[in-house]
């Protein structure tokens, strides 16, 4: 089955929306514009990636003998962390926040051990990691990780989302077109859209458990 282009899924909602097809290129109406359009189907897509692991990413980060670890460029969402030893072994590590880490771990800041123990990756600087405590074997993280999906353009470049997840994108696309404040204002076609999104993220978590 071919990808599904991002310039075919704006016909579909264009028919959807009573306008004129031209595969998302006008917007004769006037009252959303291709870019407004583009702009939700990208948050959209992002945004399913980010809630439903379907679509993960792999890299290896080299151990900086630091609390802060440097994550790939391409981070969105850390899924799983496993510390790996120069003698072979892995640990996967729980994420924990920084509150976590003063009640049970005090010296964490500046605390160091051979190997670490837990990984935080909020409240801190964007695209890097904190490990605690600071190892001091060699060794690498091995981080699993939804990675942030190139921008649509809004031609015939495929989704990311698999095939069968992208109505639910669509839903989505046309709970935000609902949802803009103006004369086509309608809260309850935007909740129905938005529920029909919530399913699709729903279903993904639910497919791919176990597997991932």
């Amino acid at each position: 089955m071919p990808a599904v282009a991002a310039n075919a899924l704006f016909e579909e909602i264009q028919y959807h929306m009573i306008e004129a097809p031209d595969l998302g290129v006008t917007w004769a109406d006037g009252i959303w514009t291709a870019a407004e359009v583009l702009g939700y189907a990208n948050q959209r897509q992002a945004r399913f990636l980010k809630e439903a692991p379907v679509l993960l990413g792999r890299a290896e980060i080299i151990n900086s003998s630091a609390l802060a670890q440097p994550l790939p460029e391409d981070w969105m969402l850390t899924y799983r962390l496993v510390w790996k030893d120069d003698d072979g072994t892995r640990t996967q590590l729980p994420r924990v926040d920084h509150r976590e880490l003063d009640l049970a771990l005090s010296t964490w800041p500046t605390g160091t051990a051979a190997k670490p123990q837990v990984y935080a990756d909020t409240d801190m600087a964007t695209q890097t990691i904190h490990v605690a405590p600071i190892p001091t074997n060699g060794g690498e993280f091995e981080i699993t990780y939804v990675a942030v999906p190139p921008l649509l353009d809004g031609t015939t470049e495929p989704f990311m989302v698999p095939d069968m997840f992208v109505p639910a994108v669509k839903y989505g696309i046309m709970a935000d077109m609902f949802g803009k404040n103006g004369r086509v204002h309608d809260t309850e076609r935007a909740a129905y859209c938005e529920m029909r999104f919530q399913e699709g993220v729903i279903a993904a978590n639910v497919m791919v458990r176990g597997f991932v």
